[in-house]
């Protein structure tokens, strides 16, 4: 019993330090998760507005290719009708 309550103060010791190493590594942990966290939300934001540019370029690929075509469709129909457009 003696010895018991002779080593007590160091025991007391290493179990304050194994909860403070415990406790700092928990925060290590918790930092690391942010961390991911947020490079996960950076990688996840720029891959979505690399495909927003894309599309954005393909729609307006398409849409011009379309207008395109409309107006030579209209240019030529005019041009067959004989009409002509006389500003005053």
């Amino acid at each position: 019993m003696a010895d018991a309550l002779q080593y007590a103060p160091e025991n007391r010791r290493m179990c304050c330090e194994v909860r403070v190493n415990l406790w700092r590594k928990g925060n290590q942990d918790l930092k690391q998760k942010r961390t991911r966290k947020v490079e996960h939300v950076q990688n996840v934001g720029s891959s979505l507005v690399d495909r927003l540019l894309k599309l954005r370029a393909y729609l307006a690929h398409v849409f011009g290719s379309v207008l395109g075509k409309l107006q030579r469709l209209t240019q030529q129909a005019w041009d067959e009708s004989g009409w002509s457009l006389r500003l005053r």
